[in-house]
């Protein structure tokens, strides 16, 4: 019954892009975005009422209005199908964005992009996507089928650092106190090389699976902005049948524990996030029960979900000056809350 459930909403989402793209030829503008998957949800960081998003039916969208209205950044370079959008802390006209085609660059807020040469074989999917807070001339990619990659010229070249062709790259994540300490999360948990930690920029890496099952693969990695020693690993483990898919670290990896919320239909979180106002309260992005909420880091949880026509959830991000949440659904486009989770808006 599930696969039959999920075949008619594939159905009926296709034909809602159908007249969502018919609309959008016409007057390039959805409040909804109904029936597009969200992958991936980007804050301006100088401008919070600028957000990009990408889909991965229709490409990319922009709001001008914190949320309240969306345009298709029209353009036929960038592959259709996005995975992450990353922006220039320091220079926000400078964006990045990989997808399954490639990784892209614009230099003025969108308008133009191009695709990057990544190693001499841009056509291939790209998952992981990080800049150096510091040097934004630095900045990292990598995916499935892709090695590790860096570049310190801000895309014109880059160094092949490694780990393919059974590790791959599924998510970074930079120290906000110390940019020389990151993560990336591979698809190798099975091998024992789920996620690896550098302390020099990513220059060099080592293993931290250490005591963590081997079960599925990474999604998703959060480092604590009060505390950058606790670190949260999402993972699918839903492809191994193993229950687990959320841990927690308390010393930077060492050593983890299990956190899942429990009573998941299907064992797979996408991203988790930390609130800035209290460290101590996460959310962890569910693919088939919606939202969770811990105030305990990660003790107990409860599913947040009013408000919301699609708990199947594929990106989160707060905005940090506000404390609004934005969450992208796999069939209903995006959601935003002003109430810490209560309740959620299309």
């Amino acid at each position: 019954m599930i696969k039959i459930s999920r075949l008619c909403i594939t159905a009926l989402a296709t034909i809602s892009l159908c007249f969502s793209a018919f609309a959008g030829e016409n007057d390039n503008q959805s409040d909804s975005l109904s029936g597009y998957s969200i992958v991936t949800i980007k804050i301006h960081p100088q401008n919070n009422q600028i957000i990009y998003l990408g889909t991965i039916q229709n490409g990319m969208y922009r709001s001008i209005d914190g949320g309240n209205s969306w345009t298709h950044i029209d353009t036929d370079t960038v592959y259709t199908t996005l995975r992450v959008i990353e922006i220039n802390p320091l220079n926000p006209d400078v964006i990045y964005a990989s997808t399954v085609y490639g990784v892209y660059k614009s230099i003025d807020g969108g308008i133009n992009w191009h695709l990057l040469n990544t190693f001499n074989n841009p056509r291939n999917e790209f998952r992981g996507l990080a800049i150096n807070p510091i040097d934004t001339n630095i900045i990292f990619t990598g995916g499935p089928w892709v090695n590790l990659r860096k570049s310190i010229d801000g895309g014109q070249t880059w160094y092949d650092k490694g780990y393919w062709p059974i590790y791959g790259v599924e998510d970074y994540a930079i120290d906000p106190g110390n940019p020389n300490i990151m993560y990336f999360a591979s698809g190798a948990a099975r091998f024992g090389k789920a996620i690896f930690r550098s302390e020099d920029m990513g220059e060099s890496w080592f293993n931290i699976q250490n005591n963590l099952d081997s079960a599925g693969y990474g999604t998703d990695i959060a480092i604590d902005p009060a505390d950058p020693k606790i670190l949260y690993f999402a993972r699918n483990t839903a492809v191994d049948s193993a229950t687990a898919c959320l841990a927690k670290s308390t010393d930077s990896g060492k050593s983890w524990y299990d956190i899942t919320p429990p009573g998941l239909h299907e064992a797979y979180i996408p991203a988790v996030r930390v609130s800035q106002k209290d460290h101590s309260t996460i959310y962890a992005c569910s693919f088939a029960d919606g939202i969770f909420k811990s105030i305990d880091g990660g003790k107990t949880w409860e599913q947040r979900n009013n408000g919301l026509q699609d708990i199947e959830l594929k990106a989160m991000e707060i905005d940090y000056t506000t404390g609004t949440i934005y969450l992208g659904t796999y069939y209903n486009g995006i959601y935003r809350s002003f109430d810490d989770g209560i309740t959620w808006v299309r």
